[in-house]
């Protein structure tokens, strides 16, 4: 059973996976696109989904990129990207050193700092490129 009752939006063959609160938590996933915007509090269902791609820092957004990243350790995944606005990577590696600590296990991550104007490549056919929020 999901952690999480996610709103599905289905838009011709686009399934757009979501649930927004002000303050409690914002996760927003495309499965087929491999991308899912914040993270909110780690939902299962977006566990599988290889790319977050986070607005900011504040904890309704990005609370859940610890587990995110452990959890797919513990299933034998690869190391989830968070890309991330680049003030944003060394408070965020800590936050996953601390939680790597507690666990008693590391917790791989790939951690990529953007800024205005950056590409990303998400597949051969598909880019994402940061604008200022």
């Amino acid at each position: 059973m999901p952690s999480h009752n996610l709103a599905r939006i289905k838009i011709d063959d686009l399934e757009i996976l979501g649930y927004s609160v002000a303050g409690e938590e914002t996760v927003v996933a495309m499965p087929q696109l491999d991308v899912c915007f914040d993270i909110g509090k780690a939902p299962d269902q977006i566990i599988p989904i290889n790319h977050i791609l986070l607005t900011h820092g504040h904890m309704d957004h990005a609370a859940g990129i610890a587990y995110y990243l452990s959890h797919r350790n513990f299933c034998s995944q690869s190391p989830g990207t968070i890309l991330a606005p680049a003030n944003l990577i060394a408070p965020i590696r800590q936050v996953v050193d601390a939680w790597s600590n507690l666990d008693g296990n590391k917790i791989p991550a790939n951690l990529v700092g953007v800024k205005p104007g950056d590409e990303y490549q998400i597949k051969p056919n598909l880019f994402t490129r940061v604008f200022p929020t």
